[in-house]
């Protein structure tokens, strides 16, 4: 059975393409320093957050010649842009991978009657199911049904001094009115177009793996939007 996959909500078999894949890594690679001490055996190693994953797969094209430069030029062009709204394999329809960039050398082998290329995805380190959205005040429980933390959108509707805590993280938001959201990947606190970076203090919240209960304390609900997410 031949599993092919989906970029930009167009198919590779829309281009007539078999896949291989040379490369998938289950882990992501983690970033890392080192220092070496004089006098101490061996380095100290300081590790960071997980870089990119880079995916590897070995695509052919058949037919005539002409048949495949067409495809070629037309694989080339769904390659090129500059966003991607996402990656999936057929194996994983329901996870997708976030798309930084993608390399391929369409023309690197012609053949008597198969092209061979390869395509080189660059992507964000998790893969991430479908958005979930809870909604509530005092408390709610949220659950990440994946194997890595969740990033979250966080929208607080309110006023005056507002607490949100959840598995140990938590932020608070000072003399608030109206909306004011808090988005955990991007790192940024905003209404609508206006920073509200100075109302917010303590950190932002990204939910492990499993079931976890979200705490409001102070007149305020929130809404939280967030997907499973994988290794």
């Amino acid at each position: 059975m031949s599993y092919g996959f989906t970029l930009n909500e167009k198919h590779s078999r829309e281009f007539g393409i078999f896949v291989r894949t040379l490369s998938h890594p289950t882990l992501p690679p983690i970033r890392a320093s080192r220092a070496s001490i004089r006098g101490r055996p061996g380095d100290l190693v300081f590790e960071d957050a997980p870089e990119n994953k880079l995916i590897t797969l070995l695509c052919s094209t058949a037919g005539s010649v002409s048949g495949r430069r067409d495809a070629a030029r037309r694989i080339a062009a769904w390659l090129s842009g500059s966003a991607y709204s996402g990656l999936a394999f057929d194996y994983e329809p329901d996870k997708t991978f976030t798309v930084v960039s993608a390399v391929s050398d369409v023309s690197s082998f012609i053949g008597n009657g198969l092209d061979e290329f390869q395509i080189i995805f660059e992507c964000e380190p998790y893969q991430l199911g479908q958005e979930r959205e809870e909604y509530g005040s005092g408390s709610l429980t949220l659950e990440n049904g994946g194997t890595a933390p969740s990033e979250t959108v966080i929208t607080v509707n309110g006023s005056g001094n507002v607490a949100v805590s959840c598995a140990g993280m938590s932020f608070t938001l000072s003399g608030m009115s109206g909306s004011i959201t808090l988005d955990s990947k991007r790192m940024i606190v905003y209404s609508g177009t206006i920073n509200r970076a100075g109302l917010h203090g303590g950190g932002f919240i990204r939910i492990p793996p499993g079931e976890h209960t979200m705490t409001v304390t102070g007149s305020a609900s929130v809404i939280v939007r967030y997907r499973d997410t994988w290794m």
